[in-house]
């Protein structure tokens, strides 16, 4: 969501592994401590170019993995996807919603994770929640 790809393949690298630049996270499941920097390597590779490689512990990557990324993550988009659909129907053009949303969630999401030093407007501190 945050980089700076200026390449169009890269843009459009979603899954990672083919132009985008990303980072990963592992762990070691079983087997050595010393096999755990061949598992990293082969990690790179396959979802090369990697820019941080993070390293967690097993029941990290169970909170991660579903916890926040499919559990949460994904349950909040279908929300949100939910929601545009909801506006088309009651007649906003579809392409407009969706750059609409698109939109305001760099917007809002460069702000709510610090990407960028800066405060949301009136509006919406009135209709979000408070943190």
């Amino acid at each position: 969501m945050f980089n700076d790809e200026t390449e169009m393949a890269a843009k459009k690298d979603h899954f990672g592994g083919i132009a985008a630049k990303q980072h990963i996270v592992s762990a070691l499941m079983q087997g050595p401590e010393e096999h755990y920097a061949l598992g990293e390597e082969v990690a790179k590779t396959i979802w090369a170019p990697v820019m941080r490689s993070h390293r967690v512990t097993v029941e990290q990557m169970a909170i991660l993995e579903p916890g926040l990324s499919e559990t949460v993550c994904a349950s909040l988009l279908v929300v949100m996807s939910q929601a545009l659909d909801e506006c088309v129907k009651r007649g906003v053009p579809e392409q407009a919603a969706r750059d609409f949303l698109l939109g305001h969630m760099n917007v809002l999401g460069a702000v709510i994770f610090k990407e960028v030093d800066g405060v949301f407007s009136d509006a919406c501190n009135k209709a979000r929640p408070p943190p």
